[in-house]
């Protein structure tokens, strides 16, 4: 996935991290750019392309009954940063807002299967 989709990065690394929140912050701000600003079709393609990584990548980010914070055990071969809970809230916040402005139940029903993991529930694939 990494010459293939789109990915806006928080923090520049080689190789890249993919870090979730960063990302979806990009994500929002560029929203926000299209929408305030009529005709901004750069922001407009940029948000959509994103949305597309994100729907395509957003299960990599699901360990069964938390989140990780990043990609780095793909990109980087090393052990899984598992999110901490004020991440894995951020996480959640994020995709509900996201999934009032994009068409893609994945978003919500994630970000709800997540929610669950808060209260110590676990993935059935877990």
């Amino acid at each position: 996935f990494m010459e293939r989709l789109d990915w806006y990065e928080e923090y520049p690394t080689n190789p890249s991290t993919f870090i979730l929140n960063g990302f979806m912050y990009s994500l929002i701000g560029l929203y926000d750019l299209w929408k305030t600003s009529p005709g901004h079709t750069q922001a407009e393609q940029l948000f959509k392309s994103g949305m597309e990584s994100l729907v395509e990548l957003l299960p990599f980010y699901d360990s069964g009954s938390a989140t990780f914070y990043d990609l780095r055990h793909y990109t980087m071969k090393t052990a899984p940063k598992i999110a901490r809970w004020d991440y894995h809230s951020t996480h959640i916040n994020q995709l509900l807002l996201l999934s009032t402005v994009y068409n893609s139940s994945l978003l919500y029903t994630t970000a709800e299967r997540w929610r669950g993991y808060m209260v110590g529930k676990r993935a059935p694939h877990n």
